[in-house]
């Protein structure tokens, strides 16, 4: 019999990725989230192996999660529940952000000592290394963080919790570091600060038309893909050796090659490169004026010998052909 699998914010992007891949290979999910799975999304993985259970609730609602995993016989968790806010925006909801970032991870880490989850794999963020990318020449794990958003501060606070429980209760748990992930269900949920540039661009693409990139608009994005392979790698690992792992492509690509392939499925769009940030059409997080250090997957690579299965090329034709097939997941 599989194992249930809870998976916290299960109706992000990241969150649906994941829970496709787990119900792929057979197992029981129940899948968290402040609302409904998209309809789209529901329709897809209904053709998969495994069992789907979804609620929507408040993950900051008290006893919450405790009564989910005893209910459902939950054996491990995936938490990804958070909102994503940027600089721009920590004085707008702070309150809910740290009731979702920070009491719902506690609340994550309570209900694991209780029910003596197997595991637990916490979805952190490179956004705990703050602006090192600009200053550094190169990030692994043993980067220091510097957290200066809200999401980052609170994404490191979920680290030190996990550590607080792993030494203190005895929670197995581990963290993993998301790069800027891209990809299937990506959509605009309102709790993101930035939609990733490859999904302004497939918006664009729906439309048709001529799309202006920026020439140094080039960043470490990672497919979906690629981040649920990793998350199920943390999850099954008898043994974990670190407690936290960058989860990226470790290496740097240009947001043209999204777009050549976008315009393979879609003749009827282009896209040129211009100079002036204000002439892009494309909003990135952080400026597009200084290089970028590239990230290494060290643990991960270290330990189960991981290799993206998107690299850039890949990823962007994969993108483009669901973008595609699934045209009902983006605005009119």
């Amino acid at each position: 019999m599989s194992e249930t699998i809870l998976v916290t914010g299960a109706s992000g992007f990241v969150g649906l990725n994941i829970v496709e891949a787990l119900l792929a290979r057979g197992d029981h999910v129940v899948a968290l989230s402040h609302d409904a799975l998209p309809a789209v999304a529901a329709a897809d993985f209904a053709r998969l192996p495994g069992r789907l259970e979804a609620i929507a609730a408040d993950i900051a609602t008290p006893r919450l999660l405790g009564e989910t995993i005893r209910a459902h016989g939950v054996g491990a968790a995936i938490h990804l529940a958070a909102i994503t806010y940027g600089a721009q925006q920590d004085l707008r909801g702070t309150s809910r952000v740290l009731d979702v970032n920070a009491i719902g991870t506690l609340a994550m880490f309570e209900a694991a000592a209780a029910h003596r989850l197997r595991r637990v794999v916490y979805a952190s963020s490179t956004a705990v290394y703050g602006e090192a990318p600009l200053h550094e020449a190169s990030l692994d794990e043993d980067t220091a963080p510097r957290p200066f958003t809200l999401y980052g501060i609170t994404k490191l606070l979920g680290e030190r919790m996990m550590m607080h429980f792993r030494d203190l209760h005895g929670v197995d748990a581990v963290a993993a570091r998301f790069a800027s992930v891209f990809g299937p269900w990506e959509r605009d949920t309102g709790l993101r600060a930035t939609l990733s540039p490859p999904y302004q661009l497939a918006h664009l693409a729906l439309r048709g038309g001529e799309a202006r990139l920026h020439v140094n608009g080039q960043r470490d994005w990672v497919h979906g893909g690629d981040v649920a392979r990793a998350v199920l790698l943390l999850l099954d690992a008898a043994k974990p050796r670190a407690a936290v792992y960058d989860v990226n492509i470790a290496e740097i690509w240009h947001l043209r090659l999204m777009a050549e392939a976008l315009a393979a499925e879609f003749p009827a769009f282009s896209h040129r490169l211009v100079e002036a940030e204000a002439e892009s059409d494309i909003a990135y997080f952080m400026p597009l004026d200084r290089a970028r250090a590239i990230a290494h997957n060290r643990n991960l690579a270290a330990e189960f010998g991981f290799v993206p299965a998107f690299p850039p090329a890949i990823a962007a034709r994969h993108y483009a052909a669901w973008v595609k097939a699934h045209p009902g997941i983006f605005p009119g």
